[in-house]
């Protein structure tokens, strides 16, 4: 996923998953970091954030990012992927990515997880 300055283009997040994880198992996201000319940049600073949009519920609070570089790996928990409504069969949820670049300004993406619920055996 790259995170620049696509809202800000008027292009739309789209209503359907960018991702599928399954409960109890970690997820990563790739992230790609551009300025506005669309060259390479290593943030300042990264924050992210998951909610639970299925049944409105705060999944991970805004978790502080040391940044590494340019290109950035997070890790969602598998603590934290579980359903909140234990009889569905999946919920969506909703990864907010935010960064602020060395130039002071920021940028900020939406990732859509869809959260399957499967039977894992121990």
């Amino acid at each position: 996923m790259t995170v620049g300055n696509r809202s800000l283009a008027g292009q739309p997040n789209l209503p359907y998953a960018d991702f599928q994880a399954y409960v109890g198992v970690d997820s990563f996201f790739e992230c790609t970091f551009l300025d506005r000319t669309g060259a390479l940049v290593t943030p300042s600073a990264i924050t992210f954030r998951l909610d639970d949009l299925s049944n409105s519920v705060p999944m991970i609070p805004t978790t502080p990012i040391t940044p590494t570089g340019p290109m950035q790996e997070i890790q969602l928990p598998a603590t934290a992927l579980v359903m909140t409504n234990q009889i569905d069969g999946s919920q969506i949820c909703q990864c907010y990515i935010t960064a602020t670049l060395p130039d002071g300004t920021s940028a900020a993406t939406v990732a859509i997880l869809e959260l399957i619920g499967v039977a894992v055996p121990n």
